[in-house]
């Protein structure tokens, strides 16, 4: 799936940057990636996939609410950026705010309706907001896109077990 960094021209040298900086993340390595995601932003402040990347981070290290400016920032830039949208999702349901979660996956399954993540991430926002029937067809959309989608299977089975139906969760 393209991201945001495909859609910017003259992107070479600060996808060389965010590369290297999601290698060093994905490694267990933030805080050598730390410096380059700052690096990717001192090159261009605006650049949808660095905030994105530097949002994840900050949500790791604990600092949601900075996490969510800046995905609000790349969300101003690019508005059809769906990973961001169930970026935030995740987390407003950190920050407590499951009705504007909700809000935040259902846009992202407008923009990639084959996201398995953001049907599950669905799932669990109508979960928190007691709406068992309506999250059950969230995860089953989830496991339809994805049927190995572990977290899917699971939280349909604590759903099916909520709604009495112990048979079925099993």
């Amino acid at each position: 799936m393209p991201t945001a960094l495909t859609k910017l021209p003259g992107a070479d040298d600060l996808a060389s940057v965010l590369r290297a900086a999601v290698q060093l993340h994905q490694s267990g390595r933030p805080q050598d990636a730390f410096p380059l995601y700052r690096e990717a932003l001192n090159r261009d402040p605006n650049h949808p996939d660095a905030l994105h990347l530097s949002a994840i981070l900050a949500h790791q290290a604990g600092r949601d609410v900075e996490a969510l400016e800046l995905l609000d920032h790349a969300l101003a830039r690019l508005p059809g950026f769906a990973d961001a949208h169930n970026s935030r999702g995740n987390l407003l349901r950190v920050l407590g705010r499951p009705d504007d979660a909700l809000g935040a996956y259902r846009q992202a399954i407008a923009l990639a309706p084959g996201s398995p993540l953001a049907w599950s991430n669905l799932g669990n926002a109508l979960r928190d907001l007691e709406r068992p029937e309506e999250a059950l067809r969230a995860y089953r959309e989830a496991i339809l896109r994805q049927p190995d989608l572990g977290e899917a299977h699971f939280h349909l089975g604590l759903v099916l077990e909520e709604l009495g139906q112990e048979a079925a969760a099993l």
